[in-house]
């Protein structure tokens, strides 16, 4: 079993996590938290502009990641990430994370732009 990557929460996340419940809270955390890459790599991709982004279901929940190394990769002249650091790629950012039940309703979700980030 390989190690548990290193996982760097944004901003937005942080806000939206800290309005969960806690039970689910700790859950939540305590998976990411404890992600290695054969993990990662097991979620699958969102489709369309934000393909370079994972998808991962928890409980009642979808959280939105990307794995650095990968992203590097396939995307780096696709999109302009302020934190890549490509002498540091086997790590995981947690971008969001939103009821599953609310990304159902197309209206009520809205696409993320990646430069607007706060970290």
């Amino acid at each position: 079993m390989s190690s548990p990557l290193s996982v760097i929460f944004t901003k937005n996340f942080e806000d939206a996590i800290n309005n969960i419940p806690e039970r689910d809270r700790k859950r939540i955390l305590y998976d990411l938290t404890h992600m290695n890459r054969q993990d990662i790599l097991r979620q699958g991709h969102l489709q369309g502009e934000l393909n370079y982004l994972r998808k991962m279901n928890n409980g009642d929940y979808r959280i939105f990641m990307a794995y650095c190394s990968e992203c590097y990769k396939e995307f780096r002249h696709k999109i302009n990430c302020i934190i890549c650091d490509r002498n540091n790629l086997n790590r995981l950012v947690v971008f969001f994370i939103a009821p599953r039940k609310k990304l159902y309703r197309p209206h009520k979700f809205q696409k993320v732009d990646i430069t607007k980030i706060k970290f």
